[in-house]
């Protein structure tokens, strides 16, 4: 199934090259970042006749862009824009781009998979199936979770109130299938709300009430917005029963004020 999936990436990978050549632009793949971080001396003479250069995780230091500056134009991320130094970059006139769509679909889904995941573990009703120790007579007194550290019953999405802190493409895509699929309540933060929001029965809250109100909040935060954002006085506002998901920029949660609140116990999360 892994070389497969790799035989499909090299095929889409090889695609997308022939496109971008039919354009008229001569294309260099640099496949050794795949196994270890390539040093700036390195990267310099890999890329010194780059005109653009896309990339998903490397980072662009001030002397990397320094040195490629004379001839790198624009530097496209899948992700994670926030590894390159941008302040230099403009200030040598290396334009750094983001996809917009990197992830729209993936994202959500991904969360509607973890989300259930946790809440209905399919993994032990697989595990003891493929095992042939299913017993259902016996399930309730006997469904410690391999995941959980208590035994917590099974859960439904449906009715459940998710909040979303960050709506933009992914955070608006997760709210439609939430929303509309799903049965949950859904409220949302974010500084620039779509108006279609308000019509598809959503309503903007206040960091602090989201908080309170939710019984799940997904983050879907740019690795531009604050630092530590997500504080510990946010996360406390949790129920016991609550999930802290986010498989946006790490940045904005505080990672040194998440990690007691779990070790009591506040509440549940997912980290991507």
């Amino acid at each position: 199934q892994h070389e497969r999936q790799r035989d499909l990436g090299d095929h889409e990978r090889a695609r997308r090259i022939a496109t971008l050549e039919a354009s008229g632009a001569r294309v260099e793949c640099v496949t050794e970042c795949r196994s270890r971080r390539l040093s700036e001396s390195e990267l310099v003479e890999r890329l010194r006749e780059t005109d653009c250069l896309i990339t998903c995780w490397q980072p662009l230091s001030r002397a990397v862009l320094q040195a490629l500056s004379p001839k790198l134009d624009l530097v496209l991320y899948w992700t994670d824009i926030m590894r390159a130094d941008t302040e230099a970059a403009a200030e040598l006139g290396v334009r750094i781009e983001n996809v917009a769509e990197y992830g729209v679909v993936a994202v959500p889904e991904y969360v509607v998979a973890a989300l259930l995941t946790l809440l209905r573990r399919p993994q032990y009703h697989y595990e003891r199936t493929r095992a042939g120790t299913y017993d259902y007579e016996n399930f309730k007194a006997s469904r410690k979770s391999v995941l959980l550290p208590n035994d917590v019953q099974e859960e439904s999405l449906a009715g459940k109130r998710l909040g979303i802190v960050g709506l933009g493409r992914i955070g608006t895509r997760l709210a439609r299938i939430a929303h509309l699929g799903f049965g949950m309540q859904v409220s949302y933060f974010t500084r620039t709300p779509p108006k279609a929001m308000a019509r598809d029965g959503l309503r903007a809250l206040s960091l602090e009430e989201l908080f309170e109100w939710s019984d799940i909040v997904s983050l879907h935060l740019p690795p531009t917005a604050p630092p530590g954002m997500i504080d510990g006085d946010l996360m406390s506002r949790l129920r016991p029963s609550s999930i802290l998901v986010n498989t946006g920029a790490a940045g904005p949660l505080s990672y040194d004020a998440l990690l007691p609140l779990l070790e009591e116990g506040r509440f549940r999360a997912i980290l991507d």
